[in-house]
């Protein structure tokens, strides 16, 4: 078989060839652009979602440290009363469910106050959040942990409940439930 582009026939194939080329071309462009806008879309898409979570995450870190500052100046808390101190942090644990427990440490970091109770004793002073606490005396926050009372995803905030002389009497925690 000789193939001879010399027959009308070839010649009007050819042409249809080459009128549709361009029309391949554009729609494989068109393609490959759709797609590039559509990979700049999901990744802007992304960066916002990341920065709304970041802004979100900031936002429970204040409140928190707000909260742990209230709950500083309380009596109950500072005296050390475990019952009313316990029924307090219930209460809180109710009300706020951004929160996975509430925990009041003595300065060895014995628990001696929490919501949910304690099934047996617990102690955070080989935490480095708490070493760091212990430190700073100031507000911190932990890394991604695992809470020892809640068993959940969680970062910790504690904060320094410190005496007229600044002496440690206490510190608090409480645990930011990841799961949100």
């Amino acid at each position: 078989i000789r193939l001879s582009f010399s027959g009308l026939r070839a010649r009007l194939v050819l042409l249809v060839l080459l009128a549709l080329v361009p029309a391949f071309v554009l729609i494989l462009y068109t393609g490959l652009e759709e797609r590039r806008q559509h990979a700049i879309e999901v990744q802007e898409n992304a960066v916002r979602l990341a920065r709304l979570t970041s802004t979100r995450h900031a936002q429970l870190i204040d409140e928190a440290r707000h909260l742990l500052i209230a709950l500083a100046q309380l009596p109950q808390v500072r005296r050390g009363d475990a019952a009313t101190c316990n029924a307090l942090f219930a209460d809180l644990l109710k009300q706020y469910p951004s929160y996975t427990g509430f925990a009041a440490t003595r300065p060895n970091g014995e628990v001696f106050c929490s919501a949910p109770p304690l099934s047996q004793p617990v102690n955070f002073a080989d935490r480095p959040w708490y070493q760091r606490l212990l430190q700073t005396r100031d507000f911190v926050v932990s890394n991604y942990q695992i809470g020892r009372i809640s068993r959940k995803a969680v970062v910790v905030v504690g904060y320094a409940v410190l005496d007229s002389a600044g002496r440690l009497q206490a510190t608090l925690a409480t645990g930011l439930d990841l799961d949100w």
